[in-house]
């Protein structure tokens, strides 16, 4: 009889799979938030277009090449919103860039887009018709966001002193296990919280935080600017 010089493997015992989570870290040399390259309206590492649609912001003054492009600003509504009239400025345009993103990230109900919503439902109830958008850079969000792990601080003051009064929003209920989230067609999404539960839609892979434009009629947020 041959000897055997290899042991065959066992699927049950000798097989297992592991996940190791590889943190990247992105030097931000600069931002919007700390005024290193002037404060609003002349800020350096603002980039603002004819167009009017949105704004980028980038780590360093963008005409430099060392300028990382780090996310962007920008409002959008559904047709359903309070705010949506022919009168209002880039009407037609804020209403394209809400279904725009809302169908790339929640795809469609029926035959119309998906409005977004503050849980993870997707009932359509208590829809989210109009919101400001942060769209993260691929720079920042190629490998996904690691879940429970993020926060923004938002400052409620005025623009000579936007963080004399902050609100920080966390995913702190998402789990890298996928509890407390939900997948739509643009990937998981979750839920960022305060310590009043105001809750903000927040999508994982791609990019965005979203903001109830009856954000104001919260009393913490009540007659208060809004500076990201």
């Amino acid at each position: 009889m041959p000897v055997r010089s290899f042991e065959p493997l066992n699927p049950s015992t000798d097989v297992t799979t592991t996940r190791t989570f590889l943190h990247e870290v992105i030097p931000v040399t600069g931002s919007i938030i700390s005024g290193t390259y002037g404060t609003w309206p002349n800020d350096d590492n603002i980039k603002n277009y004819t167009h009017g649609m949105f704004q980028s912001v980038y780590d360093y003054p963008y005409l430099s090449s060392s300028a990382n492009h780090i996310f962007d600003l920008t409002v959008g509504y559904a047709t359903v919103s309070a705010i949506s009239a022919s009168a209002i400025t880039q009407n037609a345009k804020k209403i394209n860039m809400y279904n725009e993103v809302a169908q790339v990230l929640q795809g469609l109900s029926g035959s119309s887009v998906r409005l977004f919503e503050p849980d993870l439902k997707l009932d359509q109830s208590g829809t989210l018709d109009t919101a400001f958008f942060v769209t993260f850079s691929r720079l920042l969000t190629k490998d996904q966001i690691k879940k429970n792990s993020f926060s923004i601080t938002l400052g409620l003051g005025g623009w000579t002193t936007p963080f004399a009064e902050t609100k920080v929003l966390q995913d702190a209920l998402a789990r890298v296990d996928g509890s407390n989230t939900n997948n739509t067609i643009g990937g998981d999404y979750a839920v960022l919280y305060d310590n009043s539960k105001i809750k903000i839609c927040f999508h994982f892979l791609l990019i965005d935080i979203l903001i109830r434009q009856h954000i104001h009629h919260l009393n913490t947020y009540r007659n208060k600017n809004l500076i990201l």
